[in-house]
Order: C-alpha cells, then sequence, then structure tokens
C-alpha cells in the first residue's frame, strides 16, 4: 500500500468519525452528558489527523515534473522515445527520485552520454545534469566504445555497504548511487553528497575504480 492510499483512507475514517461527532452533537442538545465523551472524540480526531500526515516534507514527483524539467534542460524535444528514465531513491530521503539518461550525437564537441536527476528536496525541485563523453577508447574519463556500435550505456541503482563507501569516499554520501555500465570499462557511479548545501553547483560526485 502507498503513502497516498494510506492518506485517502486516513481520510476516508476522518470523514465517518466527523459525522458519527455531528450525530451525537444533536443527541447532545437532548443529553448533556454526553459533553465529555465528544471532546475526548474530538481529541482523537485531532491526533489521527496528525499521525496521517507525511513524515518528509518531500512530496513524491510525478512523471509531468520530470519531464517539465528535462526539456527545460535538454529542449523540447526530449521525450520518451530518446529518454531512458530510472525512478528510484538516489538521495536518501524516503522519496522516489527520477533519473533520465539519453546519447547526445549534437554537441559539437562529439557524442556524449548524459544523466540528469530530478529530486524532490522539501520546499526546492533540485535539478542536476552530468555529462560523459565517448572516448572511442578504454579511456577511465569517459564512456567506451562508440554510440550506435555497442549498445547503450545502462543506468541502474546500486546499494553500497557504509563500509565500502567510508573506505572509497571521504564524504557523507547517499549509500545508493546512480551507477552507469557501458560493459566495456569499470562502471561510474555518481553519488548524493548530503554535506553539500542546497545552493551548491552540484552535488552528484563522480566516482570509478
Amino acid at each position: 500500500m502507498t503513502k497516498h492510499d494510506q492518506t485517502d483512507k486516513a481520510k476516508i475514517l476522518v470523514v465517518k468519525q466527523a459525522v458519527m461527532i455531528k450525530n451525537e452533537l444533536c443527541t447532545f442538545l437532548i443529553k448533556p452528558q454526553l459533553v465529555k465523551d465528544i471532546k475526548m472524540k474530538l481529541l482523537s480526531l485531532m491526533m489521527l489527523l496528525f499521525l496521517t500526515m507525511p513524515v518528509s516534507s518531500a512530496y513524491a514527483l510525478e512523471d509531468g515534473d520530470f519531464w517539465s524539467a528535462v526539456r527545460v534542460h535538454w529542449g523540447q524535444y526530449a521525450s520518451p522515445e530518446n529518454v531512458t528514465i530510472l525512478k528510484t531513491d538516489v538521495t536518501c530521503d524516503g522519496v522516489e527520485d527520477y533519473i533520465g539518461s539519453r546519447i547526445n550525437l549534437d554537441n559539437p564537441d562529439g557524442p556524449f552520454f548524459e544523466v540528469f536527476l530530478v529530486s524532490d528536496q522539501g520546499d526546492d525541485r533540485y535539478t542536476e545534469g552530468q555529462s560523459l563523453p565517448y572516448t572511442g577508447s578504454s579511456e577511465q574519463f569517459g564512456i567506451c566504445g562508440e554510440p550506435g556500435v555497442m549498445e547503450d550505456p545502462e543506468i541502474f541503482a546500486e546499494k553500497w555497504d557504509q563500509k565500502d563507501i567510508d573506505d572509497t569516499l571521504d564524504m557523507d554520501v547517499c549509500h545508493t548511487p546512480i551507477g552507469v555500465s557501458d560493459g566495456m570499462c569499470d562502471i561510474v557511479y555518481f553519488f548524493w553528497n548530503q554535506q553539500a548545501k542546497q545552493d551548491d553547483e552540484t552535488r552528484l560526485v563522480f566516482f570509478r575504480n
């Protein structure tokens, strides 16, 4: 059951409770001794409303939120035909993020494999893009091979053990990075930097073994 389903059920319960209290208020005109019971039920109703409020301040993104952001970043022609979407939590806030990827053949500097993150961070929506050049070789700073010759790179989320993170990165990052695999060179990882501030230029930390 999703958080939305739980909230909807809670709302229905609250409405039913409110109707019961209304009926008892009508009875109260005849039976004053019901005052204490009604007050207790009103208190219980207020507690129920409080307990059904979402714990996280971030709200679940929807497809429209992603496409609105990605078309600002990649242009109006970004579509499901040329963009692959991964939906998972890579910022460790308990809310699903959107990660898009595509092959950009229009850059004058050559072909690039691009990754774009859309994450709701409470009152702010955070977006960030990262680009990996096709190197045409086994050089470890980009994507090995050439677009159209090899299979397209795959994006995925991979949970790391805290010990591995501590041994690899000297910073506080989310334990579930975005992985990019081209099937030839070592996997590229982008970790969400939890130490960075909201207005920092970048929060995705590049790592490759």
